[in-house]
């Protein structure tokens, strides 16, 4: 779905898959503050994601849905 830009001047980064995210994730230079991710997901769980992110951006907090 690609970045959107909101009015309170937070970037969000929309993935439609895990693949996606740790795409973003990989190409994103300013600090990621936020991961908002579903718990069971095709081919990766949240928590997998979570730690894969983490790894790219230390500073992040994980929101488990």
């Amino acid at each position: 779905m690609g970045r959107k830009r909101e009015a309170i001047n937070y970037t969000v980064l929309a993935a439609g898959s895990v693949e996606e995210a740790l795409e973003f994730a990989k190409n994103h230079k300013d600090a990621i503050d936020l991961l908002i991710t579903d718990v069971i997901m095709p081919r990766m769980n949240g928590h997998a994601l979570s730690e894969k992110v983490k790894a790219m951006h230390p500073q992040i907090k994980t929101l488990f849905i």
